[in-house]
């Protein structure tokens, strides 16, 4: 699959309180989301149509207009590029009649005030749902082979490219190769370590995975290597791990949506 065809995570934040907007869409690019912040009625109605989004988080009562009439807007034209985009309905001011109102064009209501990160789970939960991650690509770095085919082959069940490299050398050498959704790095590794690969592709800004989320899968996380490398990596499991544990770390990173 070329990796054009492919967008990253995007939403549509529709809020008219300054403050909770700042926090909510830091909160969201912390978790590699792109985030479009409009606070009135008619720009999220102008940005809907011109940009698909994988969620749209609209709050109810605007200064300027009715976050309620910009769903219904959105779900009565079927031409409409997020015609079909799960909704987050997030507002204090939501009656029994503005509930009935909107009860099939919503995907969930969170009433205010709420926490941030419970509507960063709600989120990605959305998405993960509305998504794909057939196609995706992962980088590998392990070096016990028997974990490493185990995982290898869970993932590709999946529908997940996994290319699978014992070294932090050969490692590297792929990352200059292609670009991957995600890298999954394990720290003690009979050649070389992880975290050296972490610190050399984050300051390679012409390798292709510059940015590209990782998470680290290892028995060997101590304080003082997540103080050297938690600027770089965006997870961790510690072994003995599940696939599930994995798999639930790597999911935001290897969730994809075509235009």
């Amino acid at each position: 699959m070329d990796l054009d065809d492919i967008s990253p995570l995007k939403v549509l934040l529709v809020e008219d309180e300054a403050d909770l907007a700042e926090e909510l869409i830091a909160e969201l690019k912390a978790h590699w989301f792109e985030v479009e912040h409009v606070s009135s009625a008619s720009y999220a109605v102008k940005a809907a149509q011109n940009n698909k989004y994988d969620c749209l988080v609209v709050d109810f009562t605007l200064m300027a207009g009715d976050g309620g009439e910009v769903i219904k807007e959105i779900r009565r034209n079927s031409t409409n590029l997020n015609f079909s985009t799960p909704v987050i309905l997030a507002s204090g001011d939501l009656t029994k009649d503005t509930l009935l109102s909107l009860k099939n064009l919503v995907n969930k209501v969170i009433a205010k005030p709420y926490s941030i990160a419970e509507l960063t789970e709600s989120v990605k939960e959305l998405c993960k749902d509305h998504g794909t991650i057939e196609g995706s690509s992962v980088l590998f770095i392990e070096d016990e082979k028997g974990l490493a085919e185990e995982i290898k082959e869970e993932l590709e069940d999946e529908g997940v490219k996994v290319t699978h490299v014992l070294s932090a050398d050969a490692a590297f050498l792929h990352s200059k190769q292609q670009q991957y959704s995600c890298m999954i790095v394990d720290i003690n590794l009979a050649i070389g370590t992880g975290d050296e690969f972490i610190e050399r592709i984050r300051l390679s800004p012409s390798n292709p995975n510059w940015e590209t989320p990782i998470v680290v899968a290892s028995s060997q996380i101590s304080k003082p290597l997540l103080k050297k490398i938690h600027k770089h990596v965006q997870g961790a499991v510690v072994k003995p791990y599940s696939i599930k544990d994995l798999f639930e770390k790597i999911r935001p990173f290897i969730t994809s949506y075509k235009e």
